[in-house]
């Protein structure tokens, strides 16, 4: 499925956006509860910690 999207995003050459919507999802997957509404110490490196899974 991701790959025919991405074809689709290069003849589109829509690719930024389309790897943009596939974090969003991911992250938005990984965070069930949205995103925090305090920062805290905590809950930025649970953030940081989900952002750095999906760069790795």
């Amino acid at each position: 499925m991701l790959s025919r999207l991405l074809a689709e995003a290069e003849q589109c050459k829509q690719v930024t956006r389309f790897v943009w919507d596939v974090l969003v999802r991911l992250l938005a997957q990984s965070l069930p509860n949205g995103w925090p509404a305090v920062m805290d110490g905590a809950h930025r490196f649970a953030v940081a910690k989900k952002l750095g899974r999906w760069s790795a």
